[in-house]
Formats: structure tokens, sequence, C-alpha cells
């Protein structure tokens, strides 16, 4: 025994000696790395890159440091700083406490020689190398995980120099791709705002500096890493209102419902947070709605992943307030997506990350291999679904507002999927379970507000219950105020709830029939009377009988006076009795004989029969008719054939007459040349100026000119000149006259000028040429059509390629807009060349009629009326013309040439309507 404790206090003395030989060594790291930071930026060697290394000193750095395309292949030689750094990012990667280590001072030490001779000195940052400064960028995120080191990067005047930074990174990161350690630098300092932006106090700091701009600049970044930490830096932000407010003034939500609509699951997620924090403003739901995000947000009500249901079904909460949007959220099939998630038949998913863990795991990168989908205990995935329930049920409360809503929730089984969420669970989570009570009732009580919805409550809860209900009042949105019914409700004994279990099971329309008479399910037994029983029943195969969906079967007599009235009863009882035979039996008065034919005897006999599987459906009734549908047809083809040969006829007919009156008018100019030649050999060209004046006066006289409504256009193609004169409504014979004149005196002019050359007598080729002159007015050069759209087409995707705006531009949206709708589901090849067509043209017809209303709207609301001035440089209306449209003309007016320099890139991206 003596020599077993003598064996363990050598192995502690050689655990303390090892324990402080460590100690002693990391005192001296942290030393040496102080005194290296300590020295001035000018007394700097900084060092030489060695790119022909084959090793890598990277190797044992951090994984933020990745080889994911960005890490330099070469070797830092005699840079003691940079192994320094190093060294402690890898010493400390998993230090969270460093105000209470026992080197705390030395810590402290380091952290503020980081700062104030790194990172604000502008002079080493113009200088370092870029692996140099995103080492400092790596071990000021190890540091700032505690937060005291975050109070003194603020009182060091160390986030404004940071924001800065991270702006300049981001600008050439977006808009002239990825340099060397781009991408790592970017998501360094995305987590180092997100965790400023974790604590509230520290939140105002962020936005002081300016980085919220530039984290929404990084929504459009192509690195997933990039973006997810601008994502978590965002949604650590808007969890105070003044930050919100000052992030809804950006450009944001168009670029979040882009990742909604086509990112990863995980993207998906935190952007649906950030949205739904966002939502508390009123700009941003103006905007969900005008950038027709509602399809976008329904489209994720599939997923089964309980964090983003829940997300997006509270954007909906918020977004569905406006009744517009609450009718597009019904149209789009809204309602039935929340009511199949509260009937509970779906398997969800969940996993227990935060934003905080998510973000550690981002900048470590480790954000790829953490495993989100972490099974969850039973409790705890029901948990979150009556979460999620709740939600839905809040959903619910506001789209009921709108009666129609509320009738398609009836319609579709609501009250009682709503109902059965009331029912108490002493096994679930009391606090959970008594949230989701309140929710549910709230939505009965929505319901029961509207009369029609009534009697389907008067049989659901006991009296003292249902007096509480309606005490309650009309439209209560205070959720607290249901609380008290939910008590009332928790303390019901076993038979009482049993009995409201069985109350809502009534209420049931997809339940299990009762039993069957003939082809009928009784459905319900709602009373009894003195002559017979009401049920309510359905087709056993589930389709309609004379378009009634469900027969109910009563009795009418009921009162004091019964037995005054009993003959009268019973001979309405009969009545009543007969009708029903003679629905069931399908008994009718056969069609009159002679009238109608006998296809359409036999197609209603078949169509009333009582009999369900003969009954033919629309297809067959369609078959059975076919033959005359073929006959309609064909007599409307030979109409529509003779129309056509009619119309074309008359065309013809147009286009030779207009051939005729063309060739007379050549063979009155040809009569014209020859006597100017003639008159040129006799007298003056003055005098042939007269003579020529005569002829005209002489043909207008005795020329066979075309009729009123006609315009000849010499010159011009034949079909095109044809088409031209049918579609013009504003001819008249003063024109015809006038323009015939024009081409003449054109002709004349050659003429005259060729004939002045020479005085010799006119031989044939003179006529010849004569006739085939062109005036030098009606000659243009050609251009390639095909050419010109696809310069417009290249100028309007290249604008909506530059890097996102912070503020709204309506000059750009316009542009965008335009462009989503070239390229829509709904466009097609020949629509894109119409619209370019039209925009080469600057036609002036309006580009698809209140098309830019809603931008237009969104922008003079954020910017206080004051949208566009009445000089605007740019070509486009004012903001009051704007309300109108936009015409493709005001479009092609600010049409300078596009410039490809590079440098000019910014100037593109501040006035993009300029280069169309």
């Amino acid at each position: 025994m003596p020599d077993q404790d003598k064996k363990v206090k050598t192995t502690e003395k050689s655990t303390d000696k090892k324990q402080q030989e460590i100690t002693i060594r990391d005192y001296s790291d942290l030393k040496r790395l102080r005194c290296l930071l300590n020295v001035q930026s000018s007394k700097q060697q900084l060092p030489a890159i060695n790119f022909d290394s084959a090793q890598n000193s990277m190797t044992k750095s951090e994984p933020a440091i990745r080889a994911g395309g960005h890490r330099a292949r070469g070797q830092w030689h005699e840079s003691t700083e940079a192994v320094e750094l190093e060294n402690f990012s890898i010493n400390y990667k998993n230090e969270r406490n460093f105000s209470k280590h026992p080197q705390h001072k030395l810590f402290q030490a380091i952290f503020t020689a980081l700062v104030k001779n790194r990172l604000i000195c502008r002079e080493w940052v113009n200088r370092a190398p870029s692996i140099h400064f995103l080492r400092v960028l790596i071990c000021l995120r190890l540091l700032m995980r505690d937060p005291y080191y975050q109070e003194i990067l603020h009182s060091l005047g160390g986030i404004e120099n940071l924001a800065q930074y991270m702006e300049i990174v981001a600008n050439e990161y977006l808009g002239y791709g990825e340099e060397q350690h781009t991408v790592d630098k970017l998501v360094n300092m995305t987590y180092i705002f997100q965790k400023l932006a974790a604590v509230k106090d520290q939140r105002e700091w962020v936005t002081t500096s300016g980085a919220h701009k530039t984290l929404v600049n990084l929504l459009g970044a192509r690195d997933t890493n990039v973006l997810l930490g601008s994502l978590l830096a965002l949604a650590s932000l808007a969890e105070s209102q003044e930050c919100r407010e000052k992030i809804s003034e950006l450009n944001i939500v168009e670029n979040l419902l882009m990742i909604l609509h086509e990112y990863d699951l995980l993207s998906k997620r935190l952007t649906a947070e950030l949205l739904r924090l966002l939502c508390a403003e009123p700009q941003v739901k103006e905007q969900v709605k005008l950038y027709e995000g509602i399809p976008v947000l329904l489209s994720l009500l599939h997923s089964d992943h309980l964090k983003l249901l829940w997300s997006v079904v509270w954007i909906l909460v918020q977004v569905c307030e406006d009744p517009e949007t609450s009718v597009e959220i019904r149209i789009w099939g809204g309602i039935t997506q929340l009511l199949h998630i509260l009937r509970g038949d779906r398997n969800f998913v969940s996993d227990r990350s935060s934003i905080g863990s998510l973000s550690s795991a981002n900048a470590a990168g480790r954000i790829q291999q953490l495993h989100l989908s972490e099974d969850l205990s039973p409790r705890e995935i029901q948990e979150n679904t009556f979460s999620l329930q709740a939600a839905c049920c809040a959903a619910l409360t506001e789209l009921v507002l709108n009666d129609t809503n509320a009738h398609q929730v009836v319609q579709e089984n609501g009250v009682y999927t709503i109902a059965k969420l009331i029912l108490p669970n002493k096994q679930k989570n009391a606090a959970k379970t008594n949230l989701l009570q309140c929710y549910a009732f709230r939505a009965l009580r929505f319901l029961f507000s509207m009369e029609r919805n009534r009697p389907l409550f008067k049989r659901l809860f006991p009296t003292d219950l249902f007096e509480i209900f309606i005490d309650i009042g009309h439209y209560v949105r205070d959720i607290s105020a249901y609380e008290e019914l939910v008590s009332k409700l928790n303390l019901l004994v076993e038979d009482e709830l049993k009995q409201i279990a069985e109350n809502i099971e009534s209420i049931n329309q997809n339940k299990a029939p009762s039993k069957y008479i003939g082809n009928y399910a009784i459905l319900d037994h709602l009373g009894s009377g003195a002559f017979g029983c009401v049920y309510k029943v359905r087709k056993r195969s589930g389709q309609n009988l004379l378009a009634m969906k469900e027969v109910n079967l009563h009795n009418p007599a009921f009162g004091k006076d019964k037995k005054d009235r009993d003959s009268s009863v019973r001979n309405i009882v009969s009545e009543l009795t007969i009708i029903k035979e003679q629905i069931v039996e399908a008994v009718y008065e056969p069609v009159p004989e002679g009238i109608y034919s006998e296809k359409v005897t036999d197609t209603i006999s078949r169509c009333l029969t009582p009999d369900a599987e003969a009954r033919p459906d629309i297809v067959e009734v369609s078959s059975m008719i076919s033959d005359v549908m073929m006959k309609y047809l064909d007599n409307l083809s030979k109409s529509q054939l003779s129309l056509e040969k009619k119309l074309e006829r008359e065309r013809r007919r147009t286009q030779r007459y207009f051939m005729e009156a063309n060739r007379n008018t050549i063979t009155c100019h040809h009569e014209l040349t020859l006597l100017s030649h003639e008159t040129f050999e006799k007298a003056s060209l003055s005098s042939s100026s007269s003579g020529a004046a005569s002829l005209k006066s002489e043909l207008s006289e005795s020329a066979d000119l075309p009729p009123e409504g006609f315009q000849a256009s010499y010159g011009k193609d034949e079909d095109r000149a044809c088409d031209e004169i049918l579609s013009d409504d504003n001819f008249n014979l003063e024109n015809t006259e006038k323009d015939t004149y024009s081409e003449v005196d054109d002709e004349l002019d050659i003429s005259d000028n060729s004939s002045s050359s020479s005085s010799s007598p006119l031989k044939e080729s003179t006529f010849t040429s004569a006739g085939i002159a062109v005036s030098q007015r009606k000659v243009r050069q050609i251009s390639d059509p095909i050419q010109q759209i696809l310069i417009q087409l290249h100028k309007i995707i290249y604008i909506t390629q530059l890097p996102p705006a912070l503020h709204h531009n309506l000059k750009r949206r316009v542009i965008e807009r335009f462009k989503k709708s070239l390229f829509s589901q709904q466009s097609n090849p020949c629509n894109l060349k119409s619209e370019i067509k039209k925009l080469s043209q600057g036609s002036p017809e309006p580009i698809e009629p209140n098309f830019f209303t809603a931008d237009y709207h969104l922008l003079h609301h954020s910017s206080g009326g004051n949208s566009l001035s009445p000089n605007d440089p740019t070509g486009l209306p004012t903001s009051f013309e704007l309300e109108e449209g936009i015409t493709y003309e005001q479009m092609q007016k600010s049409s300078p040439k596009m410039t490809s320099n590079n440098g000019k890139r910014k100037r593109a991206q501040e006035h993009p309507v300029k280069v169309i």
C-alpha cells in the first residue's frame, strides 16, 4: 500500500508539472503575440509570398480558412506574426469565456492591439496581404465570443471601421467577382456583426455603422456561407423595432422572396424567419403583396419542417390583414392547406438549431456538416406541432373576416377541424395545450360572429360554456379574453367532456354514415316530429342528384294547435313523401312526342336514371350527342370558310383596283415626263415648270383618280399598301391628290436634272431610266431587324444583372418587371419578339396598361410622394403620369449608347434606364 500511494503521488506531481509547462508555454506564446501586435505598421516588415512552395502553412488552421478555392498555395517565410496568429486561432478555437481565463489581461491586451494597430490602422490594412488580414479577423471573431470584448470593440471605434471594410470587400465580391480569401473574410465579418446584434442594446451600434446596408446587399451573394451569414445577422437585428424600420427602408423583400422560391431548405428557414420579423412593418407587408409573394409563401406550406412552416404561417397571419391579400390567399388554395395542417395527418420534422449555433457553425466552416435534422423526442415534436397549429388558427381567424373565406372554411369541414383542438389532453404540455385551445376558441368565435354559421354551434357546447362563449363578443382579437373559456372547459368532468366530444363529432361532414337506405347514406339524425324523423342524407356514391348534394328529409308540422291541423299535416307529409319517392325513383312527366328528336328523349332518360352506376357523366353525355355536336361544328366551320372566302374576294377586288389606279398614275407620270422633254427643246426651264403646272391642272381634271376612301402609294409594297388602305379610316380625296402630285414632283425633278445634262434628242433608254428613277428622299439605309432586337434584349439583361441597389430604384424596377414579363411562363417567342420590336420602334402604346402601377404606389409610399421630379432627365413620366402606366416610347426616349467600360458600371447601376 505505501508503494501504491507513492505511485499516485508521483503521477499527480507529473501531471501538475506537465500542466504547469503547458501554462508557461501558453503564457510565453501570448506575450510574444502581444509584442508583435504592438509593433507599429510603419516599422513592421510584412512578409513576402512564396508561391513555389508545395506546402501550405494553413493546413492546421481553423476550417474557416478552407481549401474551397480561396486558400493561397504558398508559405509565409520569416513571418512570425502570421504564425503566431494562426497558432492562437488553433489553440483557442474552443474557448468561450476569455474574460474569466487566468490569462485575461494578456487576452485583453492582444485584442486591443488587434483593433488599434491592425483593424483601424488604414496604413496596415492597405499594405497587409489578404491571408494576413484574414487571420486577424479570425482572432477577433474568437475573442468576440465573449460579450466583454464586444464592448471593448465598440469603445475603441472598431465597429465603424469593420463596417467600412466589409462594404469594400462586399462591393468587390458582388461587382467584380471573387478575390483571394474574399468569401472567408465576409463569413467572419458577418459572424462578428451577428454576435453584436444578438444583444439588444448593441443593435444600434450595428445600424449606426451602416453595416445593415451591406448585409442586405449580401443577400445577392453566390456563396451559401456568405448568404447564411448575412441572413443570421439580419435576423438578429430584426428583433428590435428600430432596426426593423431601417432594414425595411431598403430593397430587401424581393431578394427574400427569391431565396424562398429557389434556395435550399436552410436558407429558406432563415429567410422565412427574417421575413416574419420584418412583416411587422406595413411597408414590408405591402411589398410582399406587390412582388407576388403570396404564391411563393403558400408553396412552402407543403414542406414538412416545423420551423419553416411556423415562420411562413405567421407571415400569412400578418399579411392577410389586408382584405385583398386575404382574398388572394383563398384563391391560391391557402385555406385548404391551413386546414390540412390542422388535421394533423402529416409527419413533421424539426431540429434544435438556433441562430447562435448556426452562426458559429457557419463561421467555423461546419455548417454543411451540421446535422440539422436531429431526432427530437415525441414530446418535442408534439410541442412544436402545437405551436404550428396555433399559428394556423391565427391565420384562419384573420381570413374568416371575409364572408366568402368563412363560407369556404365551413364547407371544407373547418368548424369540426378547429373544434377538435379545444379538447384538453392532460398528457400533453399544459402551457402549449392551453395556448392552442385559446387560439382555436378565438377562430370558432370569429366564425360564430357570422349569423349563417351559428346553427352549427348551438349543439356544440353545454349551456353555461355557451354563455361564456357568447359573452366574449364579436371579433375580439385579444387572446387573453379566451383564457376563462379554456379554464372553464378544462375543469369539466369526464362525462361532460365526452359529451362535448360527441357533439363535435356530430358536425363532422366526413364522418361514416350510421346506415344506408337504398342508395342513400344516413349522415345525421336532426330531430323527430309527430309524423316522422328528420335525417341528413347523402348519395351513397357521392354523386349529386337534379344539382342536390345533400337532401334533408324533415317533417314541417310543429306547433301548439297540432290536433286541429292533423288532417292538413297528413296531406303535406303524404305530398312530401310522394315528391321524395318521385325523386328517388326518377318519376317525371315524359318528354312530349313529336316535338323533340329521339336522341333528346334518350339523353334525358339516361341522365335522370335513379341508378347512379348507369347514370352517365359529362364525358359519356358528350359521346352520346357527338354526332349532333359534329354536325353543329361542321356547319360552323362551313360558315367560317364561306366568310373567309368572301373576305378574300373583297380583298382581291380592292387590290386589283389599287393596282389599276397605280398603273394609271405611272402612265400619267410617263406622259408628264415626255411632255417635259419636248418642252425643254422649245422653251426655257421656267416655261417647263409652268408647263408642268398646267399638266398638273390637266391631270386633276382628266386623270382616272381612285374613289373616295382610297389612297395609292407608289413605291410601296403592294400587299402592305393594300392592308394599310383597308385599315385606313381617315382617308380623303384631298390627301390622295396631294400625295399623288408629291410623287409626280419627285420624278419630275429627276427627269429635269437628267435632261439638262444633255441637249441631244431624248432616246428610248432615257425613257426607261426615267421610269425607274427614285427620289433621294425615299432612299434609306437597310437595317437588320434581328440585330436591333438582340441589342435591346442585351441591354435589358445587362441592367438586370447589375449588383442590387440599397434603395428602391423605380427606373431599374421598370426594366426588371419588363424582363420578368418577357420571360414569364405565359410569354412565348412571338410575344418576346413583338414586345422588343415595340420597344425598338418607340411605340406610343402603354406597356401592359397598369403594369407598373403597383411599383408606382410602392415607390410613392416609400419616398413620401416624391418618386420622380417633374424635370427628371431619364425620359420617364412624372409621378403623376406614372400612375397611368409607361409607354414603349417613354422608355425608348432615354436611350443613349450603352458603354462597355467596366469603370462606368456604377453609373449604369444608378441610372439603368439611360442604358435603354
